[in-house]
């Protein structure tokens, strides 16, 4: 689990994007990224914005509340496929601040 932000920044984001980009490149296979923190800063998710829209890949980061409920939402794995692209799609086209609200004051209801 990343806390920091620069350790968010720095140490997990960019090799997670170099091995994402050499998986797809050498097996061709398209995989779903998500890194799990704490608290989700305006900075990581423009940079997995840019990734996401530059080079076409599914990589979001969502924080430990946020990504409990995108799991108790989903009954399957298709679900939790389509869940998971429904918020790439919220990363592509919400203001960057916006999806770090809407990821950062999300709460699980029980």
């Amino acid at each position: 689990m990343q806390r920091g932000r620069n350790q968010q920044l720095n140490n997990a984001t960019t090799n997670i994007v170099r091995h994402m980009q050499n998986e797809k490149t050498t097996h061709g296979f398209d995989y779903r990224i998500l890194m799990v923190a704490p608290y989700i800063y305006p900075d990581v998710v423009e940079f997995f914005r840019f990734k996401a829209i530059n080079d076409k890949v599914n990589i979001s980061t969502l924080s430990i509340e946020k990504t409990i409920g995108l799991i108790s939402d989903s009954e399957n794995i298709k679900d939790l496929n389509s869940n998971y692209d429904s918020i790439i799609v919220n990363l592509k086209t919400l203001d960057v601040q916006q999806f770090v609200d809407k990821i950062n004051s999300f709460r699980i209801s029980i």
